[in-house]
This record gives C-alpha cells, structure tokens and sequence, in this order.
C-alpha cells in the first residue's frame, strides 16, 4: 500500500442473497441428515456446515481503498496515473 492517506476504503463483503442461500443449503442439509440418520447425526452437522459457511462468507471479504495514486481491491493495484 502507498502512504497516501486514502480518499474512499471500505470492506466489500458478501451480499444478503448469499448468507441467505448459505443459510437454506445449511438448513436444507441438516434436515436431509435429520430424516436419514436422526437428531445424533444431524444436529453436528447442521452446526458444522453453518460454521464452515459463516467463516467462508466473512474470510471472503475484501478492502477497497481509492487515493490519489492508486485504485486497490484485495491484492490488485491499479495505478491513477494516466
């Protein structure tokens, strides 16, 4: 990163759209192991595979910083100077 002081940063992180479908394929996969193998079985799973999910959505996020030298996403740098 430069030492520019930056005119815009924020923390782009996943839509709503995707914590809700996590949510529902969560939800759905606990109550398919709920009906198969029953509550021993279902209930660490469902706990599980919504912390997997929950972890990957807000690992996933990344920082956005515009100064006056650079437009920075993540790890990509775009010079300003053109």
């Amino acid at each position: 990163m430069s030492d520019v002081p930056p005119r815009y940063v924020e923390h782009v992180g996943a839509p709503k759209v995707m914590w809700v479908l996590m949510a529902f394929l969560t939800v759905s996969l606990g109550v398919a192991y709920l009906a198969y193998v029953g509550p021993e079985w279902a209930v660490p799973i469902f706990v599980a595979s919504t912390a997997v999910g929950v972890w990957w959505l807000r690992t996933s996020r990344v920082l956005v910083r515009v100064d006056d030298e650079s437009f920075t996403a993540g790890r990509a740098r775009i010079p300003l100077r053109h």
